[in-house]
């Protein structure tokens, strides 16, 4: 996910009107409606204040994610449906 963050940022974000800010939202956005479609609603699913510094927003959103895969069940199927969530 990272990856095609910064990639996104560099190369396909040309609009001033696009922020990393923007970006991070949408996609915790996208996990919750996901863990909450699948009945695995998770307390630390939120995000954080972010500051606008790329990097910095990017560890931020990857912090959290990380918290709230880690708590969800171990099982290949939900943590590759999570995965897919974000494709």
């Amino acid at each position: 996910m990272g990856q095609a963050y910064f990639c996104l940022l560099a190369h396909y974000a040309a609009s001033p009107a696009l922020q990393d800010q923007t970006l991070l939202q949408g996609a915790t956005e996208e996990l919750v409606g996901y863990l909450l479609d699948q009945g695995l609603d998770q307390r630390d699913a939120y995000l954080p204040p972010l500051n606008g510094d790329q990097s910095a927003d990017w560890q931020t959103f990857a912090g959290m994610y990380a918290k709230v895969s880690a708590a969800l069940p171990q099982d290949t199927a939900v943590q590759g449906d999570l995965a897919v969530a974000f494709g």
